[in-house]
């Protein structure tokens, strides 16, 4: 029964690594994909804020004439 228990265990191990390098794989992705996602609202962000800076010196050009 001990040498039953210990092939499981060492099955287990066999098992237990490539699913702890799949998991971290698939975090790391998804981290990836979220910097992606923050990267480009960044620059939404800034593209959205010179819009707004160029409209508003436009109207103030506009009412000192």
């Amino acid at each position: 029964m001990i040498a039953k228990s210990r092939r499981a265990l060492a099955t287990r191990g066999k098992i237990a690594a490539p699913v702890l390098l799949a998991s971290l794989a698939l975090l790391l992705n998804g981290c990836a994909a979220i910097e992606g996602i923050f990267k480009a609202g960044l620059w939404v962000g800034v593209v959205a804020v010179v819009a707004i800076v160029v409209v508003i010196g436009g109207v103030a050009m506009l009412v000192r004439r």
